[in-house]
């Protein structure tokens, strides 16, 4: 279960059943997905406030979706270790904002340096998890249950598993989703003022859906060779958007401990939903994104034994662009708050459906590597 790389290269994470529940313990730095949070630092955490792990949409209970580990990618002392922390809302209805910053997600980072008060300055030994986690302080060693009962009652705990890091193999074929739409050429010597309107009008429809499917099949050619992947880490790399409408929104505010610049660390995978079964019919409320984009403090800065909130973005790939067009003089309200269409009403009709469809269904994700 190693940290992905530094470099501005792709690694991807993949759900796997742990064998041993021990090695889940925050003892051994792990990266995860579902249960309960396996807190970095003893102190401050996020759910010793309950009101700290609330909905910024609703108000609601948010609940733990999974935590990466990430020590060793940077260069100075205090983030020897360090762990990102990202929870959701899951009322559906949070999701139904188009793109946007996603104050229904929020991710928390933590770090340490080597020399610590809470966990010895030795690798931990899978061979022997009692023994290691015994080494641990005793805040540490009584957490791992504490933290469950630290949670909101209300919020839902989801299947546990482990994150397995790996290299991204990248696309079998060169990516041409992207080449440029043709020109079309207008000749309007013949045509009324009202026809020259209703043409340009149906060529701006058609230019709207070009960089929709383009968006898209550029994603599905990323993502096909390893259509199980859940996570994509690229430490000050670029997202994989699944749809438009993120061009104009993406720019993170500055870190609010240190005042430098946020950059893009990674992003949270539709196929997540698949695989927490979340996005099932028979689910009601099911919860819906396409990319959840985590930008974090670039610098990594000194945040003692503190937890700090960092910026997530919602990318959303709508079934139809063009779907918000009939309801124009109807709709006006929830056009203001929709940059970018509706993420779905919790059916199998929005973006799941044609992300893991389109993607492929894979099975079991692949072991550790």
């Amino acid at each position: 279960m190693g940290a992905p790389k530094a470099a501005a290269t792709v690694d991807l994470g993949f759900i796997d059943v742990c064998d041993d529940p021990e090695l889940l313990h925050p003892a051994f730095f792990p990266s995860k997905v579902g249960g309960v949070p396996a807190w970095l630092s003893p102190d401050g955490h996020p759910a010793a406030d309950i009101q700290a792990l609330t909905c910024g949409q609703c108000g609601g209970p948010m609940s733990f979706l999974l935590q990466i580990y990430t020590g060793g990618n940077w260069d100075h002392a205090s983030a020897f270790h360090r762990t990102a922390y990202v929870f959701v809302c899951t009322t559906a209805a949070c999701y139904q904002r188009g793109n946007c910053a996603a104050n229904h997600v929020r991710v928390f980072r933590s770090q340490l340096p080597r020399a610590n008060a809470a966990f010895p300055d030795v690798p931990p030994s899978e061979a022997d998890p009692t023994a290691t986690i015994a080494r641990c302080s005793e805040a540490v060693r009584d957490r791992h249950s504490g933290a469950a009962a630290a949670a909101h009652p209300a919020a839902r705990t989801f299947p546990e598993f482990t994150l397995v890091i790996d290299e991204d193999p990248g696309p079998d074929t060169p990516d041409d989703a992207a080449a440029a739409a043709p020109t079309v050429e207008l000749d309007t010597d013949a045509m009324t003022a009202e026809e020259e309107a209703d043409m340009r009008e149906a060529l701006d429809h058609g230019q709207e859906r070009r960089k929709f499917d383009d968006q898209f099949a550029r994603f599905k050619s990323q993502v096909d060779p390893e259509p199980s992947q859940v996570l994509r880490y690229s430490k000050g790399g670029a997202p994989l958007w699944i749809g438009p409408g993120h061009e104009a929104s993406t720019e993170p505010p500055k870190c609010e401990h240190c005042g430098g610049a946020r950059t893009f660390e990674f992003q949270v995978m539709p196929q997540l939903l698949h695989e927490l079964e979340v996005d099932a019919p028979q689910v009601t409320e099911s919860l819906d994104w396409g990319v959840l984009a985590v930008f974090t403090c670039a610098a990594s800065c000194d945040i003692g034994s503190e937890y700090a909130e960092e910026w997530v973005f919602s990318n959303i790939v709508s079934a139809d662009p063009m779907d918000d067009d009939d309801d124009d003089d109807t709709d006006d309200d929830d056009d203001d708050n929709d940059a970018g269409g509706s993420v779905g009403d919790g059916s199998t009709d929005g973006v799941n459906d044609a992300v893991v469809e389109g993607v492929g269904d894979a099975g079991p994700p692949p072991g550790a590597s």
